[in-house]
């Protein structure tokens, strides 16, 4: 909250949001900005090749999108109140016909020439252009209801926080958010660099901790970060240059003298192939940071392949995140393969085992012998030993309780009832790689080392 109420509240509006869009807007949002659409017949590269001409879905912008309309009846109205002696309405009228719309505009083509005095500004009806309500190129703004995922401080339907779009949402909403593709200026790059780096340290405090707090969320929400901070850079850098107006997004054939007419003055870029969309980057991003930190292999090729079509992001690395907390946790964890540049060559069990004798349960010592070998310590595994001494079982330390717990006497047949009677035994000359091997491949938790006499001398753990 502290953090939000740091930064200012940010317009709802289609100039502050939409700029250098490239049109992909979820439907929520897009039809707020537009009227409709229509199938018109067009000549078009979109068509494929060897085709001239493919009916194409065109849209029909609302008036306040781009501060300019072209519709003879409601133009009508404003020549009509032009001549009454309305100021407003010739506002309305000399601001959009310029000599430049209307050179454009008389240009023929498949459709004809449009006819200049068609064009006026933006207004919803009439009576609110009389009184002064009205949009302009230079002014255009379609004020856009965002939604719950884009919250207010102030409490405003027309003002949004950036900060509090990422720090008071839950981490799945802050994902969502960083994902929303067609509106490159949603969320602030202040706002993200800071969020980046107070929810990087807090993440790495929160993941040493045994606070269950999460992993795979907060990894993402770092990765969309940086996929889209960098995207903003790269929008800003290429913004020297002022793009040329395109035919990318498919609007209505009249509106195309309108964005010659007017480059530069438009919320949505026509041109932006030269843009990475930052939802896309941010996706990306995700991606990435799970490969190279989490090593959540299977999730990140699904996520990439399917997606960006593009796995050469997937990058190899040693260790990820979840095996780091190992380390951290003290987790008695092996690594899958022998580690031989760590260790000097010809090593065997003797040169690794345990010095101290190791603590066995008599098969005939009954509760004495049970309690002489659990107190004092919390070893898991116990050899179980004859009269000779000799190796016959491995005792689990929880059946070893259990009997305890009985408060009855303990006879030789309950004590190899809990325990293993068919132990893995290795001499001291074994190689302690051969022993590794074994060790992991059989998911063991105790190896027993005897002597020529079967009688133990340590137990690997």
């Amino acid at each position: 909250m502290l953090s939000a109420a740091c930064f200012t509240e940010q317009p709802a509006t289609s100039v502050s949001i939409f700029a250098e869009s490239d049109g992909c807007l979820k439907d929520a949002w897009k039809n707020q900005v537009l009227l409709g659409s229509q199938m018109n017949m067009r000549q078009s590269e979109l068509c494929g090749e060897g085709v001239e001409e493919c009916a194409l879905q065109e849209f029909i912008p609302k008036p306040c999108l781009y501060g300019v309309q072209y519709d003879s009846r409601f133009c009508e109205k404003v020549r009509d109140a032009a001549a009454d002696g309305n100021p407003y309405a010739s506002t309305c009228l000399t601001a959009v016909q310029t000599p430049e719309l209307c050179a454009e505009a008389a240009k023929r083509d498949d459709y004809g020439p449009y006819n200049c005095s068609d064009y006026c500004c933006g207004f919803d009806s009439i009576e609110n252009l009389k009184q002064g309500k009205f949009h302009l190129p230079s002014n255009a703004s379609c004020m856009l209801a965002l939604g719950e995922q884009m919250p207010s401080l102030t409490g405003s339907k027309n003002t949004y926080n950036s900060m509090a779009s990422l720090s008071l949402m839950p981490f799945k909403v802050t994902c969502q958010n960083l994902f929303a593709r067609g509106v490159p200026h949603l969320i602030s790059l202040n706002a993200m660099l800071v969020f980046l780096v107070c929810f990087f340290i807090a993440s790495a405090i929160t993941a040493g901790s045994a606070v269950p707090s999460g992993l795979l969320m907060p990894q993402m929400v770092l990765g969309a970060l940086v996929g889209r901070c960098m995207a903003l850079v790269a929008i800003k850098m290429q913004l020297s240059a002022t793009p040329e107006a395109g035919d990318n997004i498919n609007w209505l054939p009249a509106l195309g003298a309108f964005f010659n007419a007017f480059t530069g003055s438009q919320p949505l870029t026509p041109d932006t192939d030269n843009y990475l969309d930052p939802g896309i980057a941010a996706v990306v991003g995700a991606a990435a940071f799970l490969g190279g930190s989490g090593r959540v292999t299977l999730f990140t090729t699904v996520m990439m392949v399917e997606i960006t079509g593009d796995p050469i992001m997937i990058f190899p690395v040693n260790h990820g995140l979840y095996h780091a907390l190992i380390d951290v946790q003290s987790s008695p964890y092996l690594p899958d393969t022998w580690q031989s540049d760590q260790l000097p060559p010809g090593i065997c069990v003797e040169d690794m085992m345990p010095r101290n004798d190791p603590i066995v349960v008599p098969a005939h010592g009954g509760r004495a012998g049970i309690s002489a070998a659990i107190d004092g310590n919390n070893y898991t595994g116990f050899p179980l030993v004859n009269e000779d001494g000799a190796v016959i079982g491995l005792c689990d330390r929880k059946g070893l309780e259990a009997l305890m717990a009985r408060h009855s006497e303990v006879t030789e047949d309950d004590l190899k009832y809990v325990s293993d009677l068919y132990p893995v035994t290795v001499r001291r000359p074994f190689p302690l790689q051969m022993a590794y091997q074994l060790f992991k491949s059989m998911d063991m938790k105790n190896l027993i080392v005897v002597d020529d006499n079967h009688k133990p001398v340590a137990v690997l753990t």
